[in-house]
């Protein structure tokens, strides 16, 4: 994942994806550093319960946050129906 010269990991202008990107960012962290890095293969159980653990609070958070507090910008969403036509500049074709 690309960090600015701050380290920071802010690589879109989106909040809640950055947050999710450091919450990814983070787990892995944690996995390199974890004692089941050494192993050959496999997660030993306490890694594997934090991995899962970290990845429940990541969908927690799309899920409860995210798709509740940010819909989709679609015409549905913004009240405008889809039958009315759009007005105004748009990319025009030849």
């Amino acid at each position: 994942m690309p960090a600015d010269s701050a380290g920071n990991l802010d690589i879109s202008d989106n909040q809640e994806i950055n947050d999710l990107m450091r919450m990814m960012a983070a787990a892995r962290d944690e996995l390199i550093s974890s004692a089941s890095a050494r192993l050959p293969s496999g997660l030993e159980t306490f890694d594997l319960n934090r991995w899962s653990a970290v990845i429940q609070k990541i969908q927690t958070f799309s899920d409860s946050y995210i798709a509740t507090l940010t819909p989709i910008d679609t015409p549905q969403n913004s009240g405008t129906p889809l039958t009315e036509p759009a007005t105004g500049v748009g990319q025009q074709t030849r």
